[in-house]
Formats: structure tokens, C-alpha cells, sequence
């Protein structure tokens, strides 16, 4: 559906097509009732009284009825009594003055108070009779002394001409007439016609004269006595005083019935009222006495209720209508909407039900849409973006205080007055805030200043040497003591005097008297420990909080519109802004409707805007935008395209770069061209405050390097943190920006440490910088890395060519890792070194030394790297090195940490020595098994024979018996031997192998041989071996010749004990039953 076009609005009364039944019926019973002789429709202003009444007339096509309408659009008495209230404080405040001589002035100023007064009434009563007289047919009214000038017909004049002319005629011919022989025989008739020539005229004057004149005597003089027969204009009557002769003339000669009054009451003077009535009721008395007329005239008043102060209005009036207001401040809402739906810029809903609250008169309500209208499509609405609720709020304070809005337009008037009174709330806020940050400033330098941390390390300094603590142990310091006195006030303690001879010279006290006494005995010192707190680190914090706290309230205050300011005061501080003064404006009953537009920001700093026309001039249209949107704290593009970026900056105030919409590209990107520390900073300022780091990022991300560069350069010393937020932000990209940043981060001159250590985690996690460097640039780069100490991750990620490698090499700017270790050697040596070799080729090669000198200073964390993988032939490589004592120092290293089992045995396996494999031993002790030892490893096997030998052990080397060296052999025997295990060794163990090795030790006791032989026979081992086993022990070696068919002797124990086994397992028989026993097969 097409949008109507808005209209325009007259503010003169409408006429409906028809008035509620209501008052039409109350209207009909006021004239058809005879008595009814003064109607009063009552209603405030703008409530429809005119509306009502002409829609009445036009139903009831009444006719002939005399309107008088009168307004009082300045109050003349008002600004009389102010002037004299005025000039009454003036003279109180003249002490020179004499009190009869102020009494005096007084009088002269009621005088003429009164006789302002007079006057207003002889004006408006005068007007109540222009107004009738204008109404009256001027041919109706011949005998009336007022008339209105008008011009005569062009016969009347011809007529008149032709009068006067005729006189003249008649003169001539008496004069011709002296000369008989002119006219001849007709003397007669000559004589007739002068007659006529000259009466008639006459008779003509005579009756013009008479029928519009009244003949009045105004004053008679005879012989020096003068009588005033006539009206003194300088008495105390009123033109309506002397006149209603006249008036009763004029409307009876009218024939009119109906008289309407309006807006008299603007006035506020009842005495018209009572001198109209006085009218009405001679007009309707002489109508009746003289004319016999049964109709009688009626007055209708239209006037509000307030007129009348009490109830007197009901005796005045023969019938009062109210009027029920068409709009007031409950329902003009929806009458404002009616008329704005059409327009182009509406104001919002919302503030339209807010600001209606304030318009309760309909006419005023249509000037504020017809102005609003025209001021909506003059002011450029669009083009400079502006609120629609702020220019409408400007239109009807306009509306409601024409001449405060006057005021306004020349930058004068009681809202500036406002604006200023807030100005000066702002700079004594910051001045506050101001005197706050010093004293916090001077608080941490004095703490930064003192060694003590705490008040209580100081006041231990000042204790007296020759007091010390009784009862208490002397372990306690008085630092300690006094912290816990502190926290208990009232606790008693005793202290000894160290001075003197007498050990029981004790004096007793509570933590105040005794700091008072021996601490707090000068004003310095007492100075000096109220200052320092209980913990100094914890206060230097708080005070930090707090200084940051407070900068960001003063950069805030600066930048605070009107209406922010107004919200952070009290209401005493709102009020006292508002305060009343001798302005008109703060006496009306509108006045809320200017705190309202004022605390609400609809009238704030940009009224400008749309007070009048734009034109560009300096500034262009977006350049005023920006500007504008600014002050107003609206978001803004921060793409839009100022035209004066430059203007605009040198415009600005400081604390304007503070505010939260500040962000602007073309704006930024000349500030850093033109190094303006202060602005940028401002910025900078801004978008930490208000987070608006995102934004910033997408304005640096369309700058070229230089631009970026000179950003840093700004940036890195004074807003160190600001920058690293912003990196840490654009980290998450990974952008050309964010590589862009650290280029000029790490390519800047003269940069301390501490600044350079925050920015290496992201230097150190973006190698490619390194190929990325300008050529001239490097040199500061590789300075800023090394001094930094920077370790790229990964720097196989560079892409860098082989000088730029060696440089990082030299300056060890890597962390240790395979990668790396193998990517740089690869880079500067050219060849692929494969794994298992690297170690042993860095430690080996001249050009590698800088990483070989790397490695040992950072053995322990390369170490650590190695056993992440793991790389265990590495490990191996550099455990084997025997240059500077690097095998001890990676055998210590690895004991410190978990390492596994199998990297414990390839590292005792390999060249270590035994002292470093003993201590790699005791690592796994009770779990160490002999199999993962090499066979070669001799005295690693006889520690662990000496310390672990446990059946697993005992079980392999039994089993590889003859694969170990004989020392191992003699040395497991032996241990075995003497720790009374060999005869509890099991027949499985108890191999050919081991039982030969053991049969044939010489230094062996006979018993445990003879045992192990008996164990074999039990265990059912074969004939040939017991046979074997037999001939080896000497002792017994005759029993073997049982297999070669003879009958050996059971002839001493060893053989008894051996022969029986052999009898008991039926290997062999008895022989005989002498003694000794023989055997045989």
C-alpha cells in the first residue's frame, strides 16, 4: 500500500460534520430556554470549546451571530510586577536610599501599575466594540459616533460634486441677474431657479449631516466661564463605562441575538464579565420595553474554568457546558501518532508516548507536526543521519518556549546555562578524581621506595637494641611479634632490658603502649608507619586496581555527554543543575518538560544540527556525520569515508579519542601517519575500555606494512600491554596483519628485554618471519631474537635460506628437538643425516659447533626431548661421548628421570662405565635380569650375581653355562657355594655343564659334591653321565668301576652314601654280605 503524502494542519477551530449528542442537546436547551440569557461553554485551552460550538451553529444553521475574539498574548502586568519586584530588591539593596524616599518610588510604581491596568481594560474593551461594530452593516447603524472608514461610490462623489456646484450656480446667476436685459421677461423664473439651486443643496447637507451625526454639545464658554459639557478621557471610567448606551445601539440595530465571546479570559479580568453581563441584560430589558420582542439576545461565553477562583461562576452564568478536552497529556499520544503516520522520519513510538506527556492542547500539538514537517524536510535528516526523535523534541520545545528556543539559536538561554552547569559538575568530578590518582601515585612511590615489606619490618628496625623478649622463644623475630600483636590488641607481653645486671628488669605491656613507647617516638616515624601497610605487595596491587581504575574514570568523565553526566549525580546534584532563576522558563508549568528533553539527551551538545541548513564547508557531509554521531555516543561505521580526516583530528578535543566510537579508518590511519602519540593513545585507550579489539583488527588489516610499522613503533614502549592484547587477538588468525605486527615488533631499534620476552610466544610459534625479513632489517631482528632469547619451534617452517639458518643456529634461537637438530644440520651441511647418527655428527662437525656447544649447555632438556620419542640410539650416541665428562653428566641426568628398562640394558650394553651401569642397575633392583646383559659385560654380571641373583638369574646362567666367561662361572659357583645354595641348586639347573664345571673345582668341599651326584642319581639321570660325574670326584672315583664289570668296596662313607643311592635307584646289586659291602652290576 502506497504511503499518503503528510499534511499540513490549520490551527484554527475545526467544524465537525457533527458535535456528540450530548452538547447538542445541552445547546438546544440553553436557547430554548427564555431565561438562559448567558451561556458559558467552559473548557481549557485547546479543549474544543470553538470546535463544539461552530459545529452547533452549522447543524443548526443559525445565522446573524456577532463573534468577538480577543487574545492576550503577552503579559504586560506579569513583566510590570516583575520590573517592580525588581526594582523593590534594588532598593533593599541600597543602603544610601532614605525609607521615606523608597516609600515614595513605591507609591509613583503602584500608580502606575494602576494605571497599566486602566489602560489594558480601555484596549481590550475597545476591541470588544471594533469587533461589533465590524459586524454591523454601516447603513444599520447612522446614529452610531464609531464608524469604520470606507470609500464612496463614483456617483456619490458626482452627486456631491454636483451639490456643492449648484450653490455656486445659483450665486452667478444672482450676480448676472443685477443686468435685466441678460435674462429678459424671465426674471421670475430666474429668481425660482437660484432658489432651488440653492436649497436643495443645502437640504442634501442637512440630512447627511443629521442621518450619521449626532449633535453633542461639549462644552459651552461665555464671557471667561467655561462649562466641559463632554467626556474626560483621563477619568477613572472605562471605554465600556461610557459607551453601553452605544453598545445596546449597535447590537439592537444589528438585529443579531447571538453575541459570542472567546478567549477573553486570557486576560484574567472579570470585570469584562460582569460589564458584558451588565450589557446583556440592558439589551434584553430595552428590546422588550421599546420593541415588545419576545427573543431574547444571548451571550455566549468560551472561557476556562479557572477564570473564576470560586464558585461565583454559577451565580455569573445562566448555564455553564463544559467541554471535555479532545487532547490531553493522557491520550495526545495517539493524536501525535494519527498525524505523524505518513511522514517520512517519524519519531520513535516510544518517545512519542514519553514526550506526549507534556502536550495537552490540540493546537499546539498541529504547529509542532506542521513545523516538524517542513524542519524534516529542510535540516538534512539523511544526509547527516540525525535522530528524528531529537529534532522533534527541538520542535516542540520551540513550540512550548518560543523564545528559549530563540535563545538557543544564538547559543544563548537557560538550556546552555544548563550545559554549563554540567561542564562545571564534570571538572570538579575530575578534579576529584585527579587529586585521587596523584594520591595513589605518591602512596606507590613511596612503597616502592622502602625496602621494608611490610609496617612491621620497618618498626623492627626501630626497636631499641637493649630490648628484648621475655618468655618468648628466640627463634621469634620482632617482625613476627609484632604482627601478632598486632592481630591481638589487648594481649599482654613482657620485655627485658638486655643492659642491665638483673635479668628479672622486665616492664609489661600491650601492643600500643609498647610501639608508642620505644617505635612511634617522633612524628617522622610515626609518619612513616601509618603510610607502610600490613602487606606491602598485596597494597601495591590494590593501589594499581585502583590507579587503572581511576584513569578510566577520568578518561570516561572527559568524554561524558550531558546525559551520562546527569545520570552519575544525586538527585540533589540534578537538582541543583536545574535549578531555578529568574529565567520565565522555570516558572512555567512546562518547565519539567525541559529537564525531561535535557536528562533524556533529546537536547544535548549536537542541537546544532538541526537548528538550521547544512552546508559543506570545511567539513563535508561525512566528515559532520562522523563528528556528530560521535558527540552523541552512537555507534558509527568505522568505514564511512570522511572527506577531512586531518580536519577532523585537529578538531577533536583529547578526551574526544577516548570515547567508545572513535574507530575510523581513514581517522586512525592519519593519526599514525601523522604520529600523533596522544590521539592514538586515546584510541588505544577507547578500545581497551570498551573491548573493541575486533574492530581495531579489521581497520588494520587494510593498512599496507609502513603504515603497520609506524603503528608498532608508536605503540610498543608507551602501550606495551594494549599491543600484546591486540596480538594476542589477531593471533587467533594468523592473519598477514599479525605477521605484519611481529616483523615490526622484532625489527624495532632500541627495545628492552622485558618488552621483547612478552612478544616471543608468538615470534617463537611463527617461524616464517624468518624468511620474511627485509634484507636491512635482519640484523636488528637477530639482535632483538638473541637478546630476547627467542626458540622457534619448528624451523623447518621458516623456508629461510642457509645463511639465515646459520645465524639462527649461531644465536641457538631454536628449541632442541630431532626436527630441528636434523633440518639445520641438513641446511648447513647439505646432506640427510639418518637417525641413530645425528648426535655423533653434530659433535663431530666444526660448522655444527654452535649446536653441539647447545646441547651441553642444555643436556638435561635435550635429554628430556630424546626420551619423548623416543630416540634411544641418540641417547645411546651421547651417553658414549667421553669429551668433557658428557657421559657422567647424561648417565646423572637420565637417573633423574623415568626411564625404561630397556633403554637401562642398551645403555649398560653399550661403552658406559660400570660405575654409571651400577647406577643404572640400582634403578631396577629386584627386577634385573641377567639375560638382557650382553655375555661380554663380566663385572656387570658379577654385580648382579654379587646383589641379584635371583632364581630367574640362577636359572639362565645355569642354562647358558658354558656361553659365560669362566670368571662369571667361578664367580656364580662360589657365591652359591657360600651362600649354602649350591646343594639346594634343582636338577634342571643341574645341567652336564654345570655339574662337570662344579665336579672339577678343587677348592670345592667333597660333601657338597658327593650331594649334587646322590641329587642326579635320584632324579633317575643317565648311567653314562653318573658314571662321568663319579670318576671326576677322586673320593669316589673307584665306584665307577662298577660299569667295567668289576666289584668296588663300599669302604668309606662317601662311598657308602653314594653306593647306596646307586643300590637304592637298583643301578647296581649288592655283592656278598661281608663287610665292606661290595657292588656290581
Amino acid at each position: 500500500m502506497e504511503k499518503e503524502n503528510p499534511k499540513f494542519n490549520a490551527l484554527t477551530p475545526e467544524v465537525l460534520d457533527k458535535n456528540k449528542e450530548i452538547y447538542t442537546k445541552a445547546l438546544d436547551f440553553a436557547f430554548d430556554n427564555k431565561d438562559i440569557k448567558n451561556i458559558a461553554i467552559t473548557g481549557i485551552y485547546g479543549a474544543g470549546k470553538s470546535t463544539v460550538w461552530n459545529t452547533y451553529v452549522k447543524e443548526t444553521k443559525k445565522e446573524n451571530i456577532i463573534t468577538v475574539s480577543l487574545g492576550k498574548y503577552e503579559d504586560n502586568i506579569q513583566k510590570i510586577k516583575i520590573k517592580s519586584e525588581d526594582n523593590e530588591d534594588k532598593d533593599n539593596n541600597s543602603e544610601t536610599k532614605e525609607k521615606d524616599s523608597e516609600a515614595k518610588n513605591k507609591d509613583t510604581e503602584y500608580d502606575k501599575i494602576g494605571e497599566d491596568i486602566l489602560d489594558n481594560e480601555n484596549r481590550v474593551e475597545r476591541q470588544i466594540i471594533n469587533q461589533i461594530l465590524s459586524q454591523i452593516k454601516a447603513k444599520d447603524i447612522p446614529l452610531s459616533k464609531y464608524g469604520f472608514k470606507s470609500n464612496k461610490t463614483k456617483c456619490k462623489i458626482r452627486f456631491q460634486a454636483l451639490a456643492l456646484f449648484l450653490p455656486v450656480c445659483s450665486v452667478l446667476i444672482w450676480l448676472l441677474k443685477s443686468k435685466s436685459n441678460f435674462f429678459g421677461g424671465v426674471v421670475d423664473v430666474v429668481v425660482d431657479i437660484i432658489l432651488l439651486l440653492l436649497f436643495l443643496p443645502l437640504f442634501y447637507f442637512f440630512y447627511s449631516y443629521f442621518h450619521e451625526n449626532n449633535l453633542r454639545i461639549s462644552k459651552i464658554k461665555f464671557r471667561g466661564t467655561e462649562a466641559d459639557l463632554g467626556y474626560n478621557d483621563k477619568n477613572d471610567e472605562t471605554v465600556l463605562d461610557r459607551d453601553i448606551k452605544e453598545l445596546v445601539y449597535l447590537i439592537k440595530s444589528s438585529s443579531s441575538k447571538i453575541i459570542v465571546f472567546e478567549d477573553l479570559d486570557r486576560y484574567d479580568n472579570i470585570a469584562i464579565y460582569t460589564k458584558l453581563r451588565e450589557l446583556n441584560f440592558l439589551l434584553n430589558k430595552y428590546s422588550k420595553t421599546n420593541d415588545n420582542e419576545n427573543e431574547e439576545i444571548k451571550f455566549v461565553y468560551m472561557l476556562r474554568d479557572g477564570i473564576f477562583k470560586s464558585k461565583n461562576r454559577t451565580k455569573f452564568f445562566d448555564y455553564i457546558i463544559p467541554i471535555v478536552p479532545v487532547v490531553d497529556s493522557k491520550n495526545s499520544e495517539n493524536k501525535i501518532l494519527e498525524q505523524l503516520q505518513y511522514f517520512k522520519n517519524p519519531p520513535d513510538k516510544k518517545f512519542v508516548y514519553k514526550i506526549s506527556l507534556y502536550i495537552d492542547d490540540m493546537r499546539l500539538l498541529k504547529n509542532i507536526v506542521n513545523e516538524y514537517l517542513i524542519y524534516e524536510n529542510v535540516v538534512a535528516m539523511k544526509e547527516l543521519d540525525l535522530d528524528s526523535n531529537k529534532l522533534f523534541a527541538l520542535i516542540v520545545l520551540k513550540n512550548v518556549f518560543p523564545n528559549e528556543f530563540d535563545l538557543l539559536q544564538e547559543d544563548k538561554g537557560y538550556i546552555l546555562s544548563i550545559f554549563s552547569n554540567v561542564e562545571s559538575f564534570k571538572n570538579k568530578v575530575s578534579k576529584e578524581l585527579d587529586k585521587s590518582l596523584k594520591k595513589v601515585n605518591d602512596e606507590l612511590t613511596f612503597l616502592r621506595n622502602r625496602q621494608e615489606n611490610s609496617k612491621f619490618e620497618a618498626m623492627a628496625t626501630m626497636v631499641p637494641p637493649n630490648v628484648s623478649l621475655k618468655d618468648y622463644n628466640n627463634s621469634s623475630s620482632w617482625v613476627e611479634f609484632l604482627k601478632d600483636k598486632y592481630l591481638n590488641e589487648d594481649e599482654t607481653f613482657r620485655i627485658n632490658y638486655i643492659d642491665t645486671n638483673n635479668y628479672n628488669d622486665w616492664d609489661e605491656f600491650t601492643y600500643k603502649t609498647f610501639i608508642e613507647k620505644y617505635i612511634l617516638t617522633s612524628q617522622e616515624r610515626k609518619d612513616i608507619i601509618e603510610k607502610l601497610p600490613i602487606d606491602k605487595s598485596k597494597r601495591i596491587e590494590e593501589l594499581q586496581k585502583e590507579r587503572i581504575l581511576l584513569e578510566k574514570k577520568i578518561r570516561e568523565i572527559s568524554i561524558c555527554s550531558v546525559q551520562d553526566n546527569l545520570k552519575q549525580m544525586t538527585a540533589d546534584e540534578v537538582d541543583n543543575v536545574f535549578k531555578e532563576t529568574s529565567d520565565i522558563i522555570t516558572q512555567s508549568h512546562y518547565f519539567s518538560l525541559v529537564r525531561f528533553l535535557i536528562i533524556q539527551g533529546l537536547i544535548d551538545e549536537t542541537y546544532g544540527y538541526y537548528k538550521g541548513c547544512f552546508y559543506s564547508g570545511s567539513l563535508q557531509k561525512n566528515d559532520t556525520i562522523f563528528i556528530k554521531k560521535l558527540v552523541e555516543s552512537k555507534e558509527q561505521d568505522i568505514f564511512l569515508d570522511i572527506e577531512n580526516p586531518l580536519e577532523i583530528k585537529d578538531r577533536l578535543e583529547e578526551s574526544d579519542f577516548g570515547r567508545f566510537n572513535i574507530l575510523n579508518k581513514k581517522l586512525l590511519e592519519t593519526c599514525i601517519e601523522s604520529e600523533s602519540k596522544k590521539a592514538i593513545f586515546g584510541i588505544m585507550d577507547s578500545v581497551e575500555s570498551n573491548d573493541n579489539y575486533m574492530s581495531l583488527i579489521q581497520l588494520l588489516n587494510t593498512y599496507n606494512f609502513n603504515t603497520i610499522k609506524k603503528f608498532v613503533d608508536l605503540m610498543i614502549k608507551s602501550k606495551t600491554d594494549q599491543l600484546l592484547t591486540l596480538t594476542d587477538k589477531i593471533n587467533l588468525e594468523k592473519s598477514e596483519l599479525f605477521i605484519n605486527i611481529l616483523i615490526s615488533v622484532w625489527t624495532a631499534k632500541d627495545i628492552n628485554k622485558q618488552i621483547l620476552k612478552k612478544f616471543s610466544p608468538y615470534l617463537e610459534d611463527t617461524e616464517k618471519i624468518i624468511s620474511l625479513i627485509d634484507k636491512k632489517d635482519f640484523e636488528v631482528f637477530m639482535k632483538n631474537v638473541s637478546l630476547a632469547e627467542v626458540k622457534f619451534k619448528n624451523i623447518s617452517k621458516s623456508e629461510a635460506n642457509k645463511n639465515r639458518i646459520q645465524n639462527i643456529e649461531k644465536n641457538k634461537a631454536y628449541k632442541l628437538t630431532i626436527n630441528n637438530l636434523r633440518y639445520i644440520s641438513k641446511e648447513i651441511l647439505r646432506e640427510n643425516i639418518l637417525y641413530g647418527y645425528l648426535v655423533s655428527k653434530i659433535f663431530n662437525c666444526k660448522d655444527l659447533e654452535a649446536t653441539k656447544n647447545y646441547i651441553e649447555e642444555q643436556l638435561e632438556d635435550f635429554i628430556k626431548i630424546l626420551l619423548e620419542d623416543p630416540y634411544y640410539d641418540e641417547i645411546l650416541e651421547l651417553t658414549n661421548r667421553k669429551e668433557e665428562n658428557l657421559e657422567d653428566k647424561s648417565i646423572n641426568i637420565l637417573l633423574n628421570l623415568k626411564i625404561s628398562k630397556e633403554l637401562i640394558y642398551e645403555l649398560i650394553n653399550s661403552n658406559i662405565s660400570y660405575d654409571n651401569s651400577v647406577k643404572l642397575l640400582k634403578q631396577i633392583s629386584n627386577d634385573i635380569f641377567i639375560e638382557n646383559i650382553a655375555f661380554s659385560k663380566v663385572e656387570i654380571i658379577e654385580y648382579i650375581i654379587d646383589y641379584e641373583l635371583s632364581d630367574d638369574n640362577k636359572k639362565y646362567i645355569c642354562k647358558y653355562f658354558n656361553k659365560f666367561d669362566l670368571k662369571i662361572k667361578d664367580k656364580f659357583i662360589n657365591v652359591l657355594n657360600y651362600r649354602a645354595e649350591l646343594s639346594s641348586l634343582s636338577n634342571d639347573n643341574l645341567n652336564d655343564d654345570v655339574m662337570t664345571f662344579i665336579l672339577k673345582l678343587k677348592d670345592l668341599d667333597v660333601d657338597i659334591k658327593i650331594d649334587l651326584i646322590c641329587k642326579k642319581i635320584d632324579n633317575n639321570t643317565d648311567v653314562s653321565l653318573l658314571k662321568k660325574y663319579i670318576e671326576t670326584v677322586e673320593e669316589i672315583s673307584e665306584l665307577a668301576e662298577v660299569w667295567n664289570h668289576k666289584r668296588p668296596k663300599l669302604e668309606t662313607d662317601k662311598k657308602l652314601k653314594v653306593g647306596n643311592k646307586l643300590l637304592e635307584k637298583e643301578i647296581v646289586k649288592q655283592f656278598g654280605n661281608k663287610e665292606p659291602i661290595k657292588i656290581s652290576i
